[in-house]
Protein backbone atom coordinates (compact mmCIF):
# COMPACT_ATOMS: atom_id res chain seq x y z
CA UNK A 1 0.00 0.00 0.00
CA UNK A 2 3.23 2.39 0.84
CA UNK A 3 4.57 1.10 -2.35
CA UNK A 4 1.53 2.78 -4.66
CA UNK A 5 1.29 5.63 -2.72
CA UNK A 6 4.82 6.62 -2.92
CA UNK A 7 4.66 5.74 -6.82
CA UNK A 8 1.28 7.90 -7.27
CA UNK A 9 2.77 10.67 -5.24
CA UNK A 10 5.93 10.38 -7.94
CA UNK A 11 3.63 10.55 -10.52
CA UNK A 12 1.74 13.68 -9.16
CA UNK A 13 5.27 15.18 -9.05
CA UNK A 14 6.33 14.44 -12.52
CA UNK A 15 2.66 15.89 -13.75
CA UNK A 16 3.34 19.05 -11.70
CA UNK A 17 7.10 19.16 -13.11
CA UNK A 18 6.30 18.19 -16.43
CA UNK A 19 3.40 21.05 -16.50
CA UNK A 20 5.56 23.60 -15.22
CA UNK A 21 8.18 22.97 -17.99
CA UNK A 22 5.70 23.22 -20.63
CA UNK A 23 4.48 26.90 -19.19
CA UNK A 24 7.81 27.82 -18.54
CA UNK A 25 7.90 30.58 -21.12
CA UNK A 26 4.45 31.87 -19.18
CA UNK A 27 5.61 31.83 -16.45
CA UNK A 28 9.11 33.39 -17.14
CA UNK A 29 7.54 35.92 -19.10
CA UNK A 30 5.43 37.11 -16.15
CA UNK A 31 7.75 36.98 -13.59
CA UNK A 32 10.66 39.10 -15.82
CA UNK A 33 7.61 41.24 -16.35
CA UNK A 34 6.28 42.00 -12.60
CA UNK A 35 10.18 41.93 -11.79
CA UNK A 36 11.32 44.52 -14.07
CA UNK A 37 8.33 46.29 -13.22
CA UNK A 38 9.49 46.78 -9.62
CA UNK A 39 12.51 47.67 -10.68
CA UNK A 40 11.65 50.09 -12.42
CA UNK A 41 9.47 51.79 -9.57
CA UNK A 42 12.41 51.12 -7.31
CA UNK A 43 14.74 53.43 -9.02
CA UNK A 44 12.43 55.89 -10.25
CA UNK A 45 10.42 56.82 -7.55
CA UNK A 46 11.87 59.70 -5.46
CA UNK A 47 14.09 58.32 -2.50
CA UNK A 48 13.56 59.12 0.61
CA UNK A 49 16.34 59.58 3.68
CA UNK A 50 15.66 59.25 7.54
CA UNK A 51 17.77 61.16 9.75
CA UNK A 52 17.90 59.92 13.43
CA UNK A 53 19.09 62.00 16.32
CA UNK A 54 18.89 60.52 20.37
CA UNK A 55 18.47 62.38 23.27
CA UNK A 56 17.85 62.16 26.67
CA UNK A 57 14.85 64.30 28.77
CA UNK A 58 17.61 66.40 31.51
CA UNK A 59 15.98 66.72 35.22
CA UNK A 60 17.11 69.22 37.44
CA UNK A 61 17.32 66.82 40.68
CA UNK A 62 18.79 69.29 43.24
CA UNK A 63 16.38 71.90 42.98
CA UNK A 64 13.26 69.53 42.68
CA UNK A 65 14.44 67.49 45.47
CA UNK A 66 14.69 71.00 47.78
CA UNK A 67 11.44 71.92 46.54
CA UNK A 68 9.72 68.85 47.26
CA UNK A 69 11.33 68.95 51.34
CA UNK A 70 10.04 72.42 51.49
CA UNK A 71 6.61 70.96 50.07
CA UNK A 72 6.49 68.65 52.84
CA UNK A 73 8.02 71.37 55.20
CA UNK A 74 4.10 72.81 56.34
CA UNK A 75 1.08 73.46 54.50
CA UNK A 76 1.79 77.55 54.21
CA UNK A 77 5.16 76.97 52.29
CA UNK A 78 3.65 74.54 50.35
CA UNK A 79 0.66 76.66 49.51
CA UNK A 80 3.16 79.34 48.38
CA UNK A 81 5.21 77.00 45.96
CA UNK A 82 2.01 75.79 44.11
CA UNK A 83 1.32 79.29 43.51
CA UNK A 84 4.51 80.35 42.36
CA UNK A 85 4.23 77.46 39.73
CA UNK A 86 7.27 75.12 41.78
CA UNK A 87 6.03 71.45 41.92
CA UNK A 88 9.68 70.01 41.28
CA UNK A 89 7.90 66.98 39.47
CA UNK A 90 10.79 65.41 37.11
CA UNK A 91 8.44 63.52 35.44
CA UNK A 92 6.48 66.38 34.32
CA UNK A 93 9.45 68.57 32.85
CA UNK A 94 10.30 65.07 30.48
CA UNK A 95 6.74 65.25 29.39
CA UNK A 96 6.81 68.99 28.90
CA UNK A 97 10.19 68.51 27.01
CA UNK A 98 8.99 65.66 24.69
CA UNK A 99 5.44 67.08 23.96
CA UNK A 100 7.32 70.41 23.28
CA UNK A 101 9.25 68.74 20.89
CA UNK A 102 6.31 67.51 18.97
CA UNK A 103 3.88 70.51 19.25
CA UNK A 104 2.17 72.90 16.80
CA UNK A 105 3.73 75.60 18.42
CA UNK A 106 7.42 74.90 17.52
CA UNK A 107 7.04 73.31 14.56
CA UNK A 108 5.40 76.63 12.88
CA UNK A 109 7.62 78.57 14.54
CA UNK A 110 11.13 76.31 13.28
CA UNK A 111 9.01 76.30 9.69
CA UNK A 112 8.64 80.20 9.87
CA UNK A 113 11.97 80.82 10.72
CA UNK A 114 13.74 78.61 8.29
CA UNK A 115 11.46 79.50 5.02
CA UNK A 116 10.12 76.10 4.64
CA UNK A 117 7.11 76.69 3.40
CA UNK A 118 8.84 76.61 -0.19
CA UNK A 119 10.93 73.75 0.89
CA UNK A 120 7.78 71.51 1.59
CA UNK A 121 5.54 72.88 -1.03
CA UNK A 122 8.46 72.84 -3.58
CA UNK A 123 5.98 71.56 -6.21
CA UNK A 124 3.10 74.77 -5.89
CA UNK A 125 6.46 77.53 -6.18
CA UNK A 126 7.36 79.43 -9.18
CA UNK A 127 11.13 79.69 -8.30
CA UNK A 128 11.52 81.74 -11.31
CA UNK A 129 9.05 84.11 -10.62
CA UNK A 130 9.24 83.71 -6.54
CA UNK A 131 5.48 83.08 -6.24
CA UNK A 132 2.95 80.43 -5.47
CA UNK A 133 1.54 79.17 -8.52
CA UNK A 134 -1.56 78.74 -7.28
CA UNK A 135 -4.07 81.35 -8.73
CA UNK A 136 -5.21 83.65 -5.54
CA UNK A 137 -2.88 83.80 -2.17
CA UNK A 138 -5.66 82.80 -0.07
CA UNK A 139 -5.16 79.48 -1.92
CA UNK A 140 -1.33 79.49 -1.19
CA UNK A 141 0.15 76.66 1.31
CA UNK A 142 -0.04 77.72 5.24
CA UNK A 143 1.71 77.13 8.17
CA UNK A 144 -1.07 74.86 8.99
CA UNK A 145 -1.07 73.06 6.33
CA UNK A 146 2.99 72.54 6.60
CA UNK A 147 2.79 71.59 9.89
CA UNK A 148 0.20 68.93 9.52
CA UNK A 149 2.57 67.62 6.87
CA UNK A 150 5.26 67.60 8.82
CA UNK A 151 3.75 65.64 11.61
CA UNK A 152 2.02 62.91 9.18
CA UNK A 153 5.43 62.84 6.74
CA UNK A 154 8.55 64.27 8.18
CA UNK A 155 8.93 64.03 11.75
CA UNK A 156 8.30 60.75 14.25
CA UNK A 157 9.02 61.30 17.96
CA UNK A 158 9.69 57.73 19.90
CA UNK A 159 10.34 57.26 23.64
CA UNK A 160 12.08 54.05 25.01
CA UNK A 161 10.71 53.47 28.46
CA UNK A 162 13.14 51.25 29.65
CA UNK A 163 16.08 53.76 28.94
CA UNK A 164 14.22 57.04 29.38
CA UNK A 165 16.08 57.90 25.91
CA UNK A 166 14.38 59.23 23.19
CA UNK A 167 14.87 59.25 19.31
CA UNK A 168 13.15 61.89 16.27
CA UNK A 169 13.62 60.56 12.95
CA UNK A 170 13.20 62.92 10.32
CA UNK A 171 12.76 61.62 6.23
CA UNK A 172 13.19 63.67 3.57
CA UNK A 173 14.47 63.14 0.00
CA UNK A 174 17.57 65.40 0.90
CA UNK A 175 19.75 63.62 3.26
CA UNK A 176 21.36 67.16 4.64
CA UNK A 177 18.28 68.49 5.25
CA UNK A 178 16.81 65.98 7.05
CA UNK A 179 19.92 65.73 9.08
CA UNK A 180 19.85 69.87 9.57
CA UNK A 181 16.11 69.74 10.69
CA UNK A 182 16.37 66.69 12.93
CA UNK A 183 19.50 68.96 14.93
CA UNK A 184 17.47 72.20 14.43
CA UNK A 185 14.32 71.06 16.01
CA UNK A 186 16.17 69.65 19.35
CA UNK A 187 17.99 73.29 19.36
CA UNK A 188 15.02 75.43 18.74
CA UNK A 189 13.04 73.01 21.39
CA UNK A 190 16.09 73.62 23.94
CA UNK A 191 15.88 77.64 23.46
CA UNK A 192 12.01 77.99 23.74
CA UNK A 193 12.09 76.22 26.87
CA UNK A 194 15.34 78.12 28.36
CA UNK A 195 13.39 81.29 27.09
CA UNK A 196 10.55 80.03 29.09
CA UNK A 197 12.26 78.95 32.41
CA UNK A 198 13.77 82.37 32.79
CA UNK A 199 10.23 84.31 32.36
CA UNK A 200 8.72 82.22 35.03
CA UNK A 201 11.63 82.12 36.94
CA UNK A 202 11.79 86.05 37.15
CA UNK A 203 8.48 86.10 37.62
CA UNK A 204 8.01 83.29 40.56
CA UNK A 205 11.60 85.36 42.13
CA UNK A 206 9.41 88.57 42.16
CA UNK A 207 6.31 86.72 43.71
CA UNK A 208 8.21 84.86 46.40
CA UNK A 209 10.12 88.37 47.44
CA UNK A 210 6.81 90.09 47.39
CA UNK A 211 5.49 87.58 49.80
CA UNK A 212 8.78 87.99 51.94
CA UNK A 213 7.96 91.59 52.40
CA UNK A 214 4.66 90.77 53.39
CA UNK A 215 5.43 88.42 56.19
CA UNK A 216 7.68 89.22 59.49
CA UNK A 217 7.51 85.49 60.52
CA UNK A 218 11.60 84.37 60.46
CA UNK A 219 10.44 81.02 59.59
CA UNK A 220 8.31 81.69 56.64
CA UNK A 221 10.75 84.63 55.51
CA UNK A 222 13.45 81.59 55.45
CA UNK A 223 11.43 79.36 53.83
CA UNK A 224 10.78 81.75 51.20
CA UNK A 225 14.64 82.41 50.46
CA UNK A 226 14.67 79.35 50.26
CA UNK A 227 12.75 79.01 47.74
CA UNK A 228 13.74 82.10 45.80
CA UNK A 229 17.16 80.62 46.05
CA UNK A 230 15.96 77.63 43.98
CA UNK A 231 14.96 79.65 41.45
CA UNK A 232 17.86 81.85 40.76
CA UNK A 233 19.60 78.40 40.83
CA UNK A 234 17.54 77.09 38.28
CA UNK A 235 18.14 80.70 36.54
CA UNK A 236 21.54 80.42 36.34
CA UNK A 237 21.40 76.85 34.83
CA UNK A 238 19.22 78.11 32.00
CA UNK A 239 21.42 80.72 31.36
CA UNK A 240 24.34 78.49 31.15
CA UNK A 241 23.37 75.38 29.51
CA UNK A 242 23.01 75.06 25.86
CA UNK A 243 21.12 71.82 26.12
CA UNK A 244 18.82 72.75 28.74
CA UNK A 245 15.80 70.50 28.91
CA UNK A 246 17.14 67.95 25.70
CA UNK A 247 20.38 66.72 25.98
CA UNK A 248 21.98 64.99 22.51
CA UNK A 249 23.53 61.76 22.83
CA UNK A 250 23.99 60.96 19.13
CA UNK A 251 23.42 63.93 16.88
CA UNK A 252 21.52 63.23 13.66
CA UNK A 253 24.06 62.96 10.25
CA UNK A 254 23.41 63.00 6.62
CA UNK A 255 22.57 59.38 5.59
CA UNK A 256 24.06 58.28 2.34
CA UNK A 257 21.64 55.67 1.57
CA UNK A 258 18.05 56.14 1.11
CA UNK A 259 15.48 54.29 3.37
CA UNK A 260 12.58 54.03 0.71
CA UNK A 261 12.60 52.70 -1.90
CA UNK A 262 15.17 49.62 -1.58
CA UNK A 263 15.76 47.94 -4.98
CA UNK A 264 18.01 45.70 -3.05
CA UNK A 265 15.07 44.21 -1.31
CA UNK A 266 12.34 44.96 -3.83
CA UNK A 267 13.65 43.36 -6.65
CA UNK A 268 14.58 39.86 -5.22
CA UNK A 269 11.58 40.15 -3.64
CA UNK A 270 9.25 40.75 -6.52
CA UNK A 271 10.86 38.17 -8.77
CA UNK A 272 10.87 35.25 -5.89
CA UNK A 273 7.11 36.23 -5.43
CA UNK A 274 6.38 36.33 -8.76
CA UNK A 275 7.85 33.07 -9.87
CA UNK A 276 6.00 31.59 -7.27
CA UNK A 277 2.59 32.83 -7.86
CA UNK A 278 2.95 32.39 -11.89
CA UNK A 279 4.11 28.95 -11.20
CA UNK A 280 1.06 28.20 -8.84
CA UNK A 281 -1.15 29.87 -11.14
CA UNK A 282 -0.30 27.80 -14.26
CA UNK A 283 -0.87 24.76 -11.89
CA UNK A 284 -3.98 25.39 -10.64
CA UNK A 285 -5.74 26.50 -14.21
CA UNK A 286 -4.31 23.36 -15.84
CA UNK A 287 -6.23 21.41 -13.32
CA UNK A 288 -9.71 22.76 -13.71
CA UNK A 289 -11.59 20.42 -16.22
CA UNK A 290 -11.97 21.84 -19.43
CA UNK A 291 -15.86 22.81 -19.41
CA UNK A 292 -15.36 25.22 -16.15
Amino acid sequence: MSAAKSAAETVGTRDIAHLVWQRRWIIASFTMSVTLLVAGAAYLLPKQYQAVILMMPVADDSTSGRLSSLNSGGSQIGGLAALAGLSGQDGSQKAEAIATLQSELLTERYIQQNNLLQVLFNNDWDFQRGQWKTGSFSDAPTLWQANRYFRSKVRDVNETVRTGLVSMTITWKDPKQAAQWANGLVHSANEYLRERALVESARNIAYLEGEASRTSIVGVQQAIYSLAESEIKKSMLAKGRDEFALRVIDPAVAPERPSYPLPELWIPSAFVGSLLLSTFLAVIIAQRPAGR
